[in-house]
């Protein structure tokens, strides 16, 4: 299941300006990592992860980059099997 900062975040009750104020920062610049978590600082991460208790992977990997690739493989697998059908080839 894909959950982002943003639900961990909110299961646990959390406001984004507690979050904020746990990491000393500003509750612009966490409302940023929220929306934008592949363009965040590593240890900003690390520091939301560990305030939600969860592993860093849960967050950001498997949310940002895991998903990316399953869905372009998917695609491209997809353009391949459409493309086999229009030339009339299928590979067993």
């Amino acid at each position: 299941m894909k959950l982002t900062i943003k639900q961990l975040r909110k299961r646990q009750g959390i406001t984004q300006k507690e979050m904020a104020d746990k990491l000393k920062i500003s509750l612009y610049s966490y409302q940023k990592i929220e929306k934008y978590p592949a363009k965040s600082e590593i240890k900003q991460l690390l520091a939301i992860a560990n305030e939600l208790h969860v592993m860093i992977t849960d967050i950001f990997l498997f949310n940002n980059i895991a998903n990316s690739n399953v869905e372009e493989r998917n695609q491209d697998m997809d353009e391949k099997e459409n493309a086999e059908r229009k030339g009339g080839k299928r590979k067993c």
